[in-house]
């Protein structure tokens, strides 16, 4: 959005700018589809609606009678569906202002303005603008980033035009609207589906044509659905009414229990009961509490413990028609006696154990003793007779917290609890065979549905011990000893179960249904783990008290189908779900907002609470008449796929720095961290001091928790929603239902920092205490809690660049408040590696290497093809025995495992290497007659031969005899794909070939033959898979590694882009050219003096170089250069061949026209970080990175550097004359590579720069290849003389630069990109 300049209105601009967007939220709430990534690659999809025209006109009609562009007309439609997606009341809108200048305007949305005045605060902006219309966008982007310490973060997410403007690639939304065709949204591709698009577009549609029938009306209130839209929240969704049985709890069972008379129901300790005699002793009791004064609407309390009694007691006051009351004898005895106090019971029913607990205001005529009481032994075994039941009769009554602390009774009718039991049998059956746990906390809803939902069924019903219930590690015992099939259980209870079974290798077979609800569902590793090896049923179950369950979701089969957020599903039978506004107003699919739940699940309400019971029970507008809905207080949203995804509770969302913040989604990331087993997060201080205080209960064995869930965090979420605080705990406190009991957490608590272990960490600590003017300051321990701010943290950044001479960013110590965090971002803090030797035992396959299965991969999915092929020759002249030369070929490739290596599919379906033993078969050597001209065209034939990965071996070679040369010679041609060597290959492989040769030719090397090689490339493949092993250890160095390159590619340019010849086409071409590229001796001296005279080397100059005549072709200012590594960190691999390269991205920024001494300073800084973490294989930073995948251009860096050292001088070969012969591979991989090779001679001093730049022929001419390749040459001569000077002034014409070399050295090299 860089438009033309004007000059400016006002003496300051950029001031005026920083105080308008002072504040400004980092991120506006939008309602994606899927979640941002972490880096988004900024292709945008298009969505069309034509709206009708009577909009448009009406829509000029106002804005001509109110005096504004109709343009302020549609921004403002724009800005009110916005705000009413859930966007907020500031939001930043991309625009298109007066006289086409882009702008971006800070709309105002609160106090609930008409549409009228929002016209006009949009108009207002729009003329704000113009007046400081001398600052662009992308300027004032900056300026504010600098000064919030958010550097790459957009201004805004949306943006508007009516001009037909192409849309900003920023954008998250781009609304191209009022124009004479359709209505037109550019949308992020990876966030929004096209339909939730086309629903936006139909909302903005209906939005203005009610805003410009009533323009008066509050932007809030101006209905955004139409009819479709209406009717598929309101009803579609809703359509859920099914028959259910119209009888009583009493009559049911009875039922069953004619059923299944002999089947054990009820298994307590050494007890066992069957139907029949359940049922007896049930309508035993039943009859002496009847006559006791129970019956409908008449409260009887339950004091017993977890046992057989407490069943049999339930199924007797239901019988009886009374209200079952559980008393838990395990709760506080001041919450029994509020308890009871506020139900007013008609009878308490005990034991001998329980009856202590009974307050002394309760007569003894009231209470009744299970074990003691003469008079149940002598009543019939048949059920009393009830009446004046009815659908409305309260079933139970539950207590749950109250908001003021006093716990509060919620009356369930007859009808919702008939409703929930039938749905249950047909989706959770738990009939015959089936051995349901009694597992709920007996307080808690899901009690009942252990109960009815059993025993109603014919299944049978167990009772565990209370003690044994609170051992997850001894309860899975008890599971597998019962065979337990069925459990109902909160999340946090289950999950411990998972794990402890796991721990335990207790398969529990048996246990095929699990329910879970009380809480969000986590689908931890552990649940995946234990669902994967039996096949089990998972239901999430969503429903607060005051409705029972009243969504249900069943989790797919295969735990690979499971999704990463767990919707809590579909309503249940005859239940409405509505999401609606702050004004009652059904919110679109995708919107936040709160749910409203109708129909039979309803509870009757609050226990002798009538004033509660209207304040949450609120008559339903949208169903019939006399009909109620229950406001949850829960946050939730409609999916694409009709079902309900729950985002956390209304009072636990706060805003911190702008930012609405969601205390369960901090929860969900903070699980994500692979050494958190649990983790809750609460809101702790005021105003502009709240934060968030997080809880962490560590996993197994895991350490330095903090710091890997802080360095999660930071690659995930905003900074607004990384906690202050860290506290660990070995669990988190519970209440009596199983639910997390946030009141009972602890004060957070800091654990004392561990001492630095390295000298990064100590000059570190000595900083940080320096700047903070503080004690001692350990690893772990948070800048900001040690009174750190952004001020401090820039003198901090500014210190480590002073003292150490490297780049700590702000955004890094604001956004990572630990010395350990910062020396992890630092790189200097690499943990121990593996040592590399012979693996022993080596497996007889072994796993292929990152490299060679990325290759693998890639054959897989594009089929064979000469891309890989990399050739490599020498010219020979002489006298030549071919035999000799061939059984030299063989020794190397005897010598060099990887040249006989196949690569394997294993049964899992990963590539491993079938190692060749040597000379089974051996390598033929053929020999073939061509001229000089004649001899490109043969080489070419043999590289574009494509290899079979899976049965050919990885090198071929060719014995071309030039028959019209002055004397003997042959070119030797091999040919070797690139699974089994690299660049850092061929010198090894040369160099053995020769000492091979000269043995067998009868003049070996007096000093010996090459030593043997310590490690072969299959025990280099294991031991970088041990390396990159990311369970190694807690902080291995894939975790740092995949850490830095998110943080040092984040926002990185899709395409670092250079004026094409010709449009990219969709899906680019291997075919290739390639012109010279070549410096001669005296040249390279000046730069390597030069190189060293800036601490650094002759790599990074010329990648400052590459990265100046990038930004002089227009690719600036976040240039992104490829680079190969040969990754040989170890010496060991040093005389190795085979596939050790990596490619590493090199970013460096060009702004502010920085001389060439300033820009070699930034590409060492670039150098010296991405050098140190070259461990990353390539492929796996572009997985952490996620950029959008086309067939068009490469990921993350479309231009390559591949630089090398190596000698002049090609290998000798007793009797033969030897020189490099040039390969023309017609092969291009990236839209340019420079590929360079520093040569030097016997006594080490410089010989020259050599090489080539490719292309590919579908996008350049090979004459705009050529000119660069002389700007760059041109720069390569000026620069070390010159360094003060910008690249631009280096490029100019005037100076007379060396006559430029146009043929190939004789060392030249085929090119490797």
């Amino acid at each position: 959005m860089n438009g033309n300049r004007t000059a400016p209105a006002d003496p300051a601009p950029l001031d005026h700018w920083l105080t308008a967007f002072a504040g400004l939220a980092e991120q506006h709430d939008l309602p994606t589809d899927r979640p941002r990534p972490a880096l988004p690659d900024r292709v945008l999809d298009l969505a069309e609606h034509r709206p009708p025209e009577r909009n448009r006109a009406a829509a000029a009609a106002f804005a001509a009678a109110a005096g504004v562009p109709v343009a302020a007309v549609h921004e403002a439609a724009v800005a009110a569906l916005v705000h009413r997606l859930g966007a907020g009341t500031d939001l930043p809108l991309a625009v298109t202002g007066a006289g086409g200048h882009p702008a971006v305007l800070r709309i105002d949305l609160s106090g609930r303005p008409s549409f009228r005045a929002l016209v006009a605060r949009v108009a207002a902006r729009r003329e704000e603008a113009a007046r400081h219309a001398a600052v662009t966008p992308d300027e004032v982007r900056d300026a504010v980033n600098r000064a919030r310490h958010t550097p790459g973060r957009p201004l805004f997410q949306v943006g508007v035009c009516t001009t037909g403007a192409a849309p900003h690639p920023e954008a998250e939304l781009w609304f191209d609207v009022g124009g004479p065709g359709p209505d037109r949204l550019h949308h992020a591709r990876r966030i929004f589906e096209p339909a939730t698009a086309d629903r936006f577009l139909r909302n903005l549609d209906r939005l203005l044509a009610s805003a410009l029938a009533d323009p008066d009306a509050p932007v809030h209130r101006l209905d955004i659905l139409d009819e479709e839209q209406r009717r598929y929240l309101l009803h579609t969704v809703n359509d859920t009414a099914r028959e259910v049985p119209d009888t009583t709890f009493g009559a049911w069972f009875e039922d069953q229990v004619a059923r299944t008379p002999d089947t054990v129901a009820v298994r307590c300790g050494g007890a066992a009961w069957t139907y029949a005699e359940l049922n007896a002793r049930a309508n035993r009791l039943a009859r002496v509490l009847a006559a006791r004064g129970a019956g409908p609407e008449q409260v009887v309390a339950v004091l017993l413990p977890r046992s057989d009694q407490l069943i049999i007691t339930f199924l007797a006051v239901l019988k009886a028609g009374a209200v079952y009351m559980p008393a838990d004898p395990g709760l506080p005895e001041t919450r029994l006696r509020t308890m009871l106090a506020d139900a007013a019971p008609a009878l308490v029913v005990t034991d001998s154990a329980t009856r202590h607990l009974v307050p002394d205001a309760i007569p003894a005529a009231a209470r009744v003793e299970t074990d003691t009481d003469p008079l149940i032994d002598r009543q019939p075994d048949t059920a009393p007779r009830v009446a004046g039941l009815t659908g409305d009769s309260p079933v139970y009554l539950l207590y749950t917290s109250g908001s003021t602390g006093t716990p509060k009774g919620i009356s369930m009718g007859t009808a919702a609890i008939v409703n929930l039991i039938a749905w249950n049998m047909r989706h959770l059956p738990a009939g015959p065979g089936h051995v349901t746990a009694h597992f709920a906390a007996l307080g808690f809803d899901p009690t009942v549905q252990e109960f009815l939902g059993t025993l109603l069924a014919g299944g049978t019903l167990v009772v565990p011990p209370e003690e044994l219930r609170r051992d997850p590690a001894e309860f899975v015992h008890w599971l597998r000893e019962h065979r337990i099939t069925d459990l109902y259980a909160p999340t946090v209870m289950i999950e411990a179960i998972y794990r402890a079974a796991l721990a335990q290798d207790v398969e529990l077979p048996e246990l095929r249904q699990i329910a879970q609800g009380g809480e969000p569902l986590v689908l931890s590793a552990a649940a995946k783990e234990f669902h994967a090896a039996v096949p089990r049923r998972l239901y999430n179950l969503y429903g607060p008290t005051e409705t029972h369950a009243a969504t249900a979701l069943l989790m797919p089969a295969d735990v690979a189908d499971w999704p990463e957020n767990t919707p809590i599903g579909e309503a249940l039978w005859n239940t409405r779900l509505y999401v609606l506004d702050e004004d009652l107003a059904p919110v679109p699919p995708g919107v936040p907002g709160e749910l409203y739940i109708a129909g039979l699940c309803l509870a009757r309400g609050y226990h002798r609470r009538p004033a509660q019971t209207a304040g949450r029970f609120l008559p339903d507008p949208f169903g019939p008449a006399g009909s109620r809905m229950y406001r949850s207080g829960d946050v939730v949203r409609w999916r694409a796929d009709s079902r309900l995804e729950f985002l956390g509770r209304t009072d636990h969302q706060l805003k911190i720095r702008g930012m609405r913040v969601e205390l369960g989604e901090v929860e969900a990331a903070i699980r994500q961290t692979p050494q958190v087993q649990d983790a809750a997060v609460i809101a702790a201080g005021t105003g502009n001091r709240q934060r968030l205080d997080a809880y962490l209960v560590p996993a197994p064995g895991a350490v330095d928790v903090v710091a890997a869930t802080r360095a999660l965090l930071a690659r995930t979420v905003p900074a607004p929603m990384i906690p202050a605080t860290f506290t660990l705990l070995d669990a988190l406190p519970v209440n009596p239902n199983g639910k997390l009991d946030r009141l009972n957490l602890p004060a957070p608590h800091v654990a004392p920092g561990r001492p630095p272990a390295t000298p990064t960490e100590h000059a570190l600590c000595r900083i940080a205490e320096q700047v903070l003017q503080c004690g001692q300051v350990g690893t772990d321990d948070n800048f900001f809690e040690l009174g750190g701010n952004s001020l401090l943290g820039s003198e901090l950044a500014a210190r480590v660049r002073t003292g150490l001479g490297l780049a700590l960013g702000v955004d890094v110590i604001l956004g990572r408040p630990t010395v350990a965090e910062w020396a992890d971002a630092l790189t200097t803090a690499g943990a121990e590696r593996p040592e590399l030797r012979p693996a022993r035992p080596r497996p007889a396959e072994p796993r292929a290497s990152h490299a060679q299965q990325n290759l693998w991969l890639v054959d897989q999915l594009e089929g064979p093809g000469p891309r890989y092929n990399e050739p490599f020759a020498l010219r020979l002249t002489g006298r030549l025995d071919p035999s000799v030369l061939e059984a030299a070929l063989n020794d190397v490739i005897a010598r060099h495992e990887a040249l006989r290596t196949v690569l394997t599919v294993s049964a899992e379906g990963e590539p491993r290497q079938r190692v060749a033993a040597p000379g089974q078969p051996g390598t033929p050597l053929p020999v073939t007659d061509v001229t000089e001209a004649r001899l490109p065209a043969a080489m070419r034939e043999l590289t574009a031969r494509p290899f079979d990965l899976a049965a050919d071996p990885p090198l071929r070679a060719l014995l071309l005899r030039v028959t019209d040369a002055p004397e003997d010679t042959h070119v030797l041609l091999v040919v070797v794909h690139h699974v089994a060597c690299d660049g850092a290959s061929v010198a090894p492989f040369w160099r053995d070939l020769a000492a091979a040769f000269n043995s067998r030719s009868g003049h070996p090397d007096p000093a010996g033959g090459p030593p043997p090689l310590p490690v072969q490339y299959a025990d280099y493949a294991l031991w970088q898979r041990d390396l990159l092993d990311p369970d190694r250890d807690p902080h291995t160095l894939v975790k740092r590694q995949s850490a830095y390159w998110a943080s040092a590619l984040a926002g990185l340019p899709e395409l670092t882009g250079t004026p094409t010849d010709r449009p990219r086409p969709e899906i680019r071409s291997a075919d290739g050219g390639a012109v010279p590229l070549t410096l001669p001796a005296d040249a390279h001296a000046r730069l390597a003096a030069f190189a060293r005279s800036r601490r650094t080397t002759v790599f990074t100059v010329v990648h400052a170089a590459v990265t100046a005549l990038l930004d002089h072709l227009g690719a600036g200012p976040d240039i992104a250069v490829g680079a190969v590594v040969a990754g040989r960190t170890d010496h060991a691999l040093d005389d190795l061949v085979g596939f050790f390269a990596n490619t590493v991205v090199l970013r460096v920024r060009t702004d502010g026209a920085p001389d060439f001494d300033t820009l070699v300073e930034r590409a060492r800084e670039t150098d010296l970080a991405a050098l140190a973490h070259q461990d990353l294989p390539f492929e796996q930073v572009v997985d952490v990175l996620r950029p959008a995948r086309t067939l068009a251009h490469t990921p993350l860096v479309q231009i390559m550097l591949a630089f090398q050292v190596r000698p002049a001088l090609p290998p000798a070969l007793t009797g033969l004359g030897t020189r490099f012969q040039h390969v023309d591979t017609g092969v291009a991989k990236f839209d340019l590579c420079f590929d360079i090779a520093e040569t030097f001679g016997p006594d080490d001093a410089p010989t020259g720069l050599e090489g080539s730049l490719s292309f590919p022929l579908d996008i350049y001419d090979e004459a705009t290849a050529a000119r660069w390749a002389a700007l760059l040459t041109r720069l390569l001569h000026r620069a070390p003389t010159r360094s003060g000077e910008t690249p631009g002034r280096l490029l100019a014409d005037p100076e007379p630069d060396p006559r430029p070399t146009t043929h190939r050295a004789p060392g030249e090299r085929r090119p490797t990109c």
